[in-house]
C-alpha cells in the first residue's frame, strides 16, 4: 500500500538530478516525509455513504481538496473508488478535483470531458442518498455544457450551486466550506470594499470557534484575509495552520500569504523552506515538476532579498534554472516563478545591467503557451527598467513594444493580467523619457503607473510586484530631488507591502535629505532589524550600517 501511495499523478521533481535523485535531496525518506493516508491533513467530518474503507479515503480527499493538493486528492478519491465502485462520492470527488477555483489554471477539453463521465457515473448508481446527489449537482453545473462557457461562466453556476446547497443544509459543514470557496472565486476584485471577503472570513471565524483544526476553514480564510487591510486578522489562523498540517506542500506555504502580507521574512521562510522539501519528497516518487515546489520557491526567493540574504537567492537561482521537464500540476506557478524569480533577483540588488539581459521564456524546455504571456511580460519590464536605468534608454522600445503585444493578447482572455501589464508599460516609458532628459513628463509618466497600480490588488500567485509602481516613483523623486514627494511614495508603498527593503531605504533617504532625522534613523533600524546578521552586502543595509554608527 505505501509503494502504490507514492505513485501520484503529479508532483515536483528534485533539482538538475540524474534520474531524479540527487544525494542531499533524498536525506528524507519520501515514505517518511509525505504519505498521503498517514500525513496530517486536520480534521474533517465527512459522512458518505461508502464503505469503511471507502469512507475514510474520500473524507481525507476531501481534506485534500481543501488544501487544494488537487492531484493527490484526485489520486486518493481514486482509491476510494477502486476500495468501493459504489462509492458516488468517490466520483464527486475526483470531478471535484479537477475544479481549481482560485488558481488561474483552467481545466483543458479533456479534462472537462472527463469531469463530466465522473459525474454521469456517479448519478448513475442506485441507493444514493439525496445528499450524495446534490454534491454531484454542484459539480455537474460547473461541467454542463462546459466547452461552450468561459471559466467565469462555469465559477458563476459551481458557485450558484454549492449556494443553492448550502442553504438548503445549514447543518452540512462542508457545503459551508464548499460554498466559502465558491464565493472567493467570484468575489469581484475591483471591489475596494472587500464586502465578499469580509463576510466569508467572518462566516469561517465563527466556525473555527468550534472546530480549530479544520483544514478549509483555516485556508479559505487565509484567501479571505490576503489583503494588506486584512492580513493581521488571520495571523491566529496562518500560525495554527501549519501546526496541524507540517507536512503537506500546499499547506505549508499557504499561511506564508499572510506573513509576506505583514513583512514577517523569517517565518515566510520557514515555512516555504518546508513547502519546499515536502514538494520535493513528492517528486522523489513522480519525478515530475509541479507548481507547490516553484511557487515555495518564488515566496521564498522575494523573502530572502527583503533580508538581503542574495546568497540564500542565489541558490534557488540555480535550483529553479536546474529543474528539468517533465512539468505537471499547476504551471501557471512555475511558469510565473521561472519569470519572476531572476527578475526579482536582478532588480531588487538594482543591477539593472543584469536586468537588462534577463532572457524570456527560461528554461526553454517549459512549455511556454500563450497561457503564460502575463508571466513572460515580467522579463520584458525588467529588461525596459534595467535598460532604462544603466544609460541604455533608446533601447527600452523594442521591450515596450513586446510589453504592448503581450497586453493585446493576454487582455483577449484576463483583463487582471492585461491591466498588470499597462502598469509595467507605463512604468517602463516613464523611466526611458525620464533617462532621456524628460525629468518632467517621466515623473507625470510614473505617478500616473503608480496610482493605476494602486487600483489593483496582488495576485496570490505572487508574493508581490517585481517591483512596485509606488516605490519606483518614489525612486524618481528622490533622483529628481523631490524628497518630501518621495518620502510619501515609500509609505504608501509600505503601507500596502510592510518592511521591503528597498522602500525602507528609500524612505530612510527621502527622510534623511528632507531633514526629518528622527524618521531617517528608525527606517535605517528597520532594515538592519530585517537583515541577516550574515547579510551580503547591499547597498540598503551597507548604507544604513554607515548612517546609525555616523
Amino acid at each position: 500500500m505505501k509503494n502504490l501511495l507514492l505513485v501520484l499523478s503529479g508532483g515536483l521533481c528534485l533539482l538538475g538530478c540524474e534520474n531524479n535523485q540527487r544525494e542531499e535531496e533524498t536525506s528524507v525518506p519520501t515514505s517518511e516525509f509525505f504519505d498521503l493516508v498517514n500525513t496530517p491533513v486536520g480534521k474533517v467530518d465527512f459522512k458518505t455513504g461508502c464503505n469503511s474503507e471507502g469512507q475514510k479515503l474520500v473524507e481525507r480527499g476531501v481534506a485534500l481538496i481543501h488544501h487544494m493538493m488537487y492531484e493527490e486528492a484526485n489520486f486518493v478519491f481514486g482509491m476510494a473508488d477502486n476500495a468501493d465502485p459504489d462509492c458516488a462520492l468517490a466520483y464527486w470527488g475526483q470531478a471535484m478535483s479537477i475544479i481549481n477555483p482560485l488558481w488561474p489554471t483552467t481545466p483543458s477539453d479533456e479534462l472537462l470531458q472527463r469531469g463530466n463521465e465522473l459525474v454521469a457515473k456517479g448519478m448513475m448508481l442506485e441507493n444514493k442518498s439525496e445528499r450524495e446527489t446534490a454534491y454531484l449537482q454542484t459539480t455537474a453545473a460547473y461541467f454542463e455544457n462546459a466547452e461552450n462557457r468561459t471559466e467565469k461562466e462555469r465559477l458563476a453556476s459551481f458557485h450558484a450551486a454549492w449556494e443553492k446547497l448550502a442553504n438548503s443544509a445549514p447543518e452540512d459543514s462542508e457545503a459551508r466550506m464548499f460554498y466559502s470557496l465558491a464565493s472567493l472565486a467570484v468575489a469581484d476584485p475591483k471591489d475596494r470594499s472587500l464586502a465578499k471577503q469580509r463576510a466569508v472570513g467572518e462566516e469561517l471565524e465563527l466556525f473555527l470557534e468550534t472546530n480549530p483544526d479544520h483544514p478549509g476553514a483555516m485556508h479559505y480564510l487565509i484567501h479571505a484575509y490576503d489583503y494588506p487591510e486584512l492580513a493581521e486578522e488571520a495571523l491566529p489562523v496562518a500560525d495554527h495552520y501549519g501546526e496541524i498540517t507540517p507536512k503537506i506542500p500546499h499547506a505549508t506555504h499557504m499561511m506564508t500569504h499572510i506573513y509576506t502580507r505583514l513583512g514577517l521574512w523569517e517565518k515566510a521562510i520557514e515555512w516555504n523552506d518546508l513547502s519546499a522539501q515536502s514538494a520535493l519528497s513528492i517528486c522523489t516518487a513522480t519525478g515530475s515538476i509541479n507548481g507547490h515546489y516553484t511557487h515555495a520557491l518564488d515566496y521564498l526567493a522575494y523573502a530572502y532579498l527583503q533580508k538581503a540574504n542574495n546568497d540564500a537567492v542565489v541558490n534557488i537561482l540555480e535550483k529553479s534554472q536546474a529543474l528539468k521537464p517533465p512539468y505537471s500540476g499547476n504551471q501557471h506557478a512555475s511558469a510565473y516563478a521561472f519569470s519572476a524569480i531572476p527578475a526579482r533577483f536582478a532588480l531588487e540588488r538594482r543591477d539593472w545591467e543584469a536586468a537588462s539581459k534577463i532572457e524570456p521564456r527560461v528554461p526553454e524546455s517549459f512549455p511556454w503557451t500563450e497561457a503564460y504571456d502575463p508571466y513572460v511580460a515580467i522579463s520584458h519590464f525588467a529588461r525596459a527598467i534595467g535598460l532604462a536605468r544603466s544609460g541604455q534608454h533608446e533601447n527600452v522600445d523594442s521591450e515596450i513594444s513586446s510589453l504592448k503585444t503581450l497586453k493585446e493578447n493576454v487582455a483577449k482572455r484576463n483583463a487582471y493580467w492585461a491591466e498588470q501589464i499597462e502598469v509595467q508599460v507605463q512604468s517602463a516609458k516613464a523611466w526611458q523619457l525620464y533617462a532621456s532628459g524628460d525629468v518632467e513628463e517621466g515623473l507625470s509618466r510614473m505617478q500616473a503607473a503608480a496610482e493605476l497600480a494602486q487600483t489593483t490588488e496582488k495576485h496570490p500567485i505572487t508574493p508581490g510586484e517585481v517591483l512596485p509602481a509606488m516605490e519606483l516613483y518614489g525612486d524618481m523623486l528622490i533622483d529628481a530631488n523631490q524628497y518630501d514627494e518621495a518620502l510619501s511614495a515609500y509609505k504608501i508603498s509600505l503601507d500596502r507591502s510592510p518592511n521591503r527593503l528597498n522602500s525602507l531605504y528609500g524612505a530612510a533617504k527621502a527622510a534623511a535629505e528632507s531633514d526629518k532625522i528622527d524618521e531617517a534613523i528608525a527606517f535605517y533600524d528597520d532594515i538592519l532589524r530585517l537583515a541577516d546578521a550574515e547579510s551580503d552586502i547591499n547597498h540598503a543595509v551597507t548604507e544604513a550600517r554607515l548612517k546609525l554608527v555616523n
